[in-house]
Formats: C-alpha cells, structure tokens, sequence
C-alpha cells in the first residue's frame, strides 16, 4: 500500500514541479496568479478525487495486484485520505515557494506537522 501511494503522490508532485511551479513563478498579477490556482484545483483535485474510486475499489485491486496476504491492507485504506488533503494544500504551497514566501511557508509547514 505504501508503494501504490508513493507512487501516486510522485506523478502528482512531478506534474507540480515540471508544469505548475514554473507557471506560477512567471505570472505577476493577482488576477492572473488566482486564475492558475483555480485551473490547478480544477485539474489536481478530480485527480486526487480518484482515491475515492480506488477506496470503493480496494477489494478487486488488492486481489488483482496482490495475494490474499494482502487482504488485511484494505483497513488501512481509508486512512490514505490525507493524501486528497495533502495535494490540495500543495497547490497553495507551491505559490508561496514560487512567490519566495519562504517564512509564511516555513511556518505553515511547522505548525500543520
């Protein structure tokens, strides 16, 4: 299980830093830079809303892709949830590290550990 994520947080964390931090460090009006964030919520969050499809799957992807050893990793699936939340503040994060926002960032990282 821990594998099926680290590998869906990597395409997702690629995607950002290829695509999506570049694009934010160009822009310079407000306007311009509150209509990336939009699309990118747009694009990322139905992406990170397929967790709910691979959570109503569990059972037919932990048999496909593994032994019955494996049955036992279902419980632990929906706990894998953070990862939705994760990706959504990433968009915001992303900004603040494109903007050189680098104490706000420093903070919120603290205090949301």
């Amino acid at each position: 299980m821990w594998r099926l994520s680290a590998a869906y947080l990597m395409l997702v964390t690629t995607t950002l830093s290829v695509y999506y931090l570049p694009k934010l460090s160009e822009l310079q009006k407000p306007a311009d830079i509150k209509k990336e964030i939009i699309q990118g919520y747009k694009v990322i969050l139905p992406a990170a809303a397929l967790r709910l499809g691979y959570y109503l799957l569990r059972d037919f992807i932990i048999s496909v892709l593994f032994t019955e050893d494996f049955i036992p990793m279902r419980e632990l699936l929906p706990g894998k949830w953070w990862d939705t939340l994760k990706i959504g503040s990433w968009l915001l994060a992303y900004l603040m590290l494109s903007k050189a926002m680098m104490k706000l960032f420093i903070i919120t990282e603290i205090v949301l550990q």
